[in-house]
């Protein structure tokens, strides 16, 4: 399907489509480095960040700036190449 602002592309189960300001598949917006931040102060909580990171509740964590002054490059240096676009 293709319409003004939009391009769509479907094989019967999955979906992508391709807006002028984001890219979804399957109903998720991409995240890239670009609205990272956005996602980061409006839809990641600190307590699902907690998890994910296996950090157990009541325990905080303090940031001393280590070797990733930002996200991209942890990404960069943890997740091969094949796997990310556009850091």
């Amino acid at each position: 399907m293709m319409s003004s602002g939009q391009f769509a592309v479907t094989d019967g189960g999955n979906e992508t489509r391709i807006h002028p300001a984001y890219i979804e598949v399957n109903g998720y917006h991409v995240v890239t480095e670009g609205n990272i931040n956005y996602y980061l102060r409006n839809a990641v909580t600190p307590s699902a960040v907690r998890e994910a990171l296996g950090i157990p509740d009541g325990m905080n964590v303090v940031y001393d700036g280590g070797q990733y002054s930002h996200l991209s490059t942890y990404i960069r240096h943890h997740i091969p190449a094949r796997y990310r676009t556009g850091l």
